[in-house]
């Protein structure tokens, strides 16, 4: 989710993001993770940084970013490059499974997860939010709803 364009959205992504980060923060062994794709997960790197969370980052293959707008890409690179691990989880061209391979990966590593969701009932944070429901294992989630402005946490 690339949510720059709106300004109420961005400070509640923000805002949700650093709070409940910051109520994490004070444990031994705290990292964030991320797939890093555009916008939001690349952002929450930022968010760790500023806070000085250490963050590791889940990449689906080699070269996903090659597609992306050239400042997306140094973005990208950038975050990756102050990333404490970096995590393929598997190699070669793009191929939709290997997109959802890196996000049950990240899934599975999580203890605490963020899912920044527009509402609808389509889409990747859709898809993750299902993966959780059906994964063994409790795993605190906070649902950021940018359509509601409203953290639902279970």
């Amino acid at each position: 989710l690339d949510y720059r364009e709106n300004e109420t959205i961005k400070t509640f992504i923000d805002d949700s993001i650093k709070s409940i980060l910051k109520k994490f923060k004070r444990k031994k062994g705290v990292a964030g993770l991320s797939g890093l794709t555009i916008g939001t997960e690349q952002h929450f790197c930022h968010i760790c940084k500023s806070l000085k969370i250490p963050y590791d980052v889940y990449i689906p293959f080699e070269g996903h970013e090659l597609s992306w707008p050239k400042p997306t890409q140094e973005n990208y690179r950038l975050v990756l490059n102050e990333a404490e691990d970096i995590i393929f989880s598997d190699y070669g061209n793009y191929n939709p499974k290997k997109i959802q391979s890196r996000d049950e990966l990240l899934i599975g590593k999580s203890s605490v997860i963020i899912v920044v969701w527009d509402g609808r009932n389509i889409g990747r944070a859709f898809e993750s939010l299902v993966h959780i429901q059906r994964s063994k294992g409790k795993r605190k989630t906070f649902i950021l709803n940018i359509k509601e402005l409203k953290i639902h946490e279970r």
